[in-house]
């Protein structure tokens, strides 16, 4: 199990906007890798521990859900391209060669969509397998008063 510090910068709901330091440990991860180079990246996660803004948290992500997040979100999408390119080749085999591209590509991508819609349904079943990161515990609350002055040092 990974566990990492994050500031949490809002907080709404059953959500929270979160700010981390990368550590080496962080940087395997690879989640906030799309945030760019910076020291810091954010991130919105479940709160399972009624944080604030302003708390200091404990970040929690069990192994192996950040590969399978990965595998679902690009890994299933993909292989319906290929199985839609597939599919569309021979459906548009014995057209001309413009159709039978045109064919192809149509097939492939919509596929790929019907995977995306699918993916998308399913996602609130997905968060209750508890793979995602969540911050499962305060580890310094903060008052209004101490708020800036930590959202400056941290």
């Amino acid at each position: 199990m990974m566990t990492e510090r994050g500031y949490v910068i809002d907080a709404y709901d059953d959500r929270v906007v979160v700010e981390v330091k990368r550590s080496p440990m962080c940087a395997k991860c690879g989640a906030c890798k799309s945030i760019g180079p910076s020291e810091r990246a954010q991130l919105e996660i479940e709160n399972l521990c009624e944080a604030q803004a302003g708390d200091t948290v404990l970040i929690e992500m069990k192994d192996g859900g950040l590969f399978f997040a990965s595998l679902l979100m690009y890994g299933v999408p993909f292989v319906a391209l290929v199985v839609g390119f597939a599919l569309g080749s021979l459906a548009g085999a014995g057209f001309e060669p413009p159709l039978s591209d045109i064919t192809t590509f149509a097939v492939g991508f919509a596929l790929m969509a019907v995977a995306f819609f699918c993916i998308s349904r399913f996602e609130p079943r997905l968060k209750k397998r508890k793979t995602l990161p969540r911050a499962v515990d305060i580890v310094e609350p903060c008052d209004a008063a101490e708020y800036l002055d930590r959202a400056e040092n941290y």
